[in-house]
C-alpha cells in the first residue's frame, strides 16, 4: 500500500487525478507463456556481453575487457560504487553515471533503491538485445526530457519518484527511437510491478508526454552533445565505410 500511495503522489505531482486502484489481475503481473518466441516484447533470460571503458575522475581512459573483479571505472568515492552488485557490468555503472550527470539529477537522489531500479532498467534493455550504442541514444534522449520535466515538477518529487520518472522517460525515448518497441505492460512487469499498477503507469506516461507537449524529438545539437559524453565511456563501434562502385 505504501508503494501505491507513493505512485499516487507522483501522479498528483504530474497532475493526474482519478487513478485506478491496484488491479491484481493485471496482465503485467502474469508470467509470460512458456516457449514464447524471443522478440522485442519478451526479454531474453540473459543479457548480451558488455563492452568496455572507464570514467576516471574528470578524465576518460580507455580500458579493454573491463569485467567483474577488476578496478571500478567510477572515480573514488562515487556513490554508485556502493551498488555495484546491482549492475550487469561495470559498463552499466558508467552509463548510469553519465545519464544522471546529463540529467542534472540532484545529489540527494543517491540511494540503494534508486540505483537498483536504474541498473535493473539497463539490464532489462540489454535483455532485449538492444545494442549499447542504441542504449546510449535512449539515455541521451531521456536526459534531455528529464531536464525539461524537472524544471516544472522536480522540486515536488522525492528521490523514489524521480527514479521512476527517469526510467519512464527512457521508455518514452525507446518508443520514439525504435520502430519495434517493447510495450509498457512489459516494462511494468519487470520494473514497475511493485510500484504501481498498469493503468496508473499509463496515466503517468501520458502526463509526461503532455509536459513535453507530446514532442519526443530533440534538437540534433543537444543529442550529439549528449552522445559525445557516452562515447567516452563505451566502446563505440565505427560504421563500416560505404564501398563506392564505379562504372567502367
Amino acid at each position: 500500500m505504501a508503494a501505491l500511495a507513493s505512485a499516487m503522489k507522483m501522479l498528483n505531482v504530474l497532475g493526474v487525478a482519478g487513478c485506478a486502484e491496484r488491479d491484481k489481475g493485471d496482465v503485467a503481473g502474469r508470467q509470460a507463456p512458456r516457449g514464447e518466441t524471443k522478440s522485442m516484447t519478451t526479454p531474453s533470460t540473459s543479457a548480451g556481453t558488455p563492452s568496455s571503458i572507464a570514467i576516471s575522475g574528470s578524465s576518460i581512459s580507455s580500458q579493454s575487457n573491463v569485467r567483474w573483479g577488476q578496478n571500478s571505472c567510477l572515480p573514488p568515492g562515487h556513490w554508485l560504487r556502493e551498488h555495484e552488485r546491482f549492475a550487469f557490468s561495470l559498463e552499466d555503472l558508467d552509463l548510469l553515471a553519465v545519464y544522471l550527470e546529463l540529467s542534472k539529477v540532484p545529489s540527494s537522489f543517491a540511494s540503494a533503491k534508486s540505483a537498483k531500479l536504474l541498473l535493473s532498467m539497463l539490464r532489462f534493455l540489454r535483455s532485449l538485445d538492444i545494442p549499447v550504442q542504441d542504449i546510449c541514444c535512449l539515455l541521451a534522449h531521456a536526459s534531455i526530457y528529464f531536464k525539461d520535466i524537472y524544471a516544472i515538477i522536480g522540486p515536488n518529487m522525492n528521490r523514489d519518484e524521480l527514479a521512476n520518472v527517469l526510467v519512464l522517460l527512457v521508455f518514452l525515448a525507446h518508443s520514439h527511437v525504435h520502430d519495434e518497441t517493447c510495450q509498457l505492460k512489459v516494462w511494468h512487469r519487470y520494473l514497475f510491478k511493485g510500484y504501481c499498477n498498469l493503468p496508473t503507469l499509463s496515466k503517468a506516461t501520458l502526463e509526461l508526454m503532455k509536459r513535453r507537449d507530446y514532442k519526443l524529438r530533440v534538437e540534433d545539437y543537444d543529442l550529439e552533445v549528449a552522445l559525445q559524453c557516452f562515447k567516452k565511456v563505451v566502446r563505440w563501434q565505427k560504421e563500416a565505410p560505404v564501398e563506392v562502385i564505379r562504372e567502367i
